[in-house]
């Protein structure tokens, strides 16, 4: 009986161990030709299994709004989500108002169910070369 007394405790938390959203590539100092620093933005990634709610989240501080984003999908938070669609308008994509810093910075993703962040300084590249930071998850 005590065996499936933690089966059922299993099943119950498993959803919410797997619950997680990462920040997985960052455009931190466009250029001009791509909206300058207007443009700045985030791409979300669902590494989960199940539909994400971002309505508890927070990204240095700014709620991100109710966005349902599903299993291994994406979500762009940007600046300016018309300047974004220009070049990729088949992106999900919500506004935000984002500032990052071109020489150094933390982004912070604060959810009910994790905190995480993604620090980047520019000697690591997409200093405004129109490139993006992408987080390998393998290091």
């Amino acid at each position: 009986m005590l065996t499936k007394g933690w089966l059922v405790v299993f099943l119950l938390i498993l959803p919410l161990t797997f619950a997680s959203l990462e920040i997985n590539e960052v455009m931190y100092a466009p250029t001009s030709v791509y909206g300058g620093s207007i443009n700045e933005w985030i791409e979300l990634y669902n590494n989960n299994i199940q539909s994400y709610n971002t309505s508890s989240c927070f990204v240095d501080g700014k709620k991100i709004g109710e966005v349902v984003v599903e299993p291994s999908g994406y979500l762009v938070i940007a600046n300016r989500a018309d300047l974004f669609n220009i070049t990729y308008p088949t992106i999900p994509v919500v506004d935000s108002v984002l500032s990052f810093k071109n020489d150094a910075d933390t982004i912070n993703l604060n959810c009910s169910d994790a905190n995480l962040s993604f620090s980047y300084t520019s000697e690591m590249g997409a200093l405004t070369n129109n490139k993006t930071l992408e987080r390998n998850f393998e290091e």
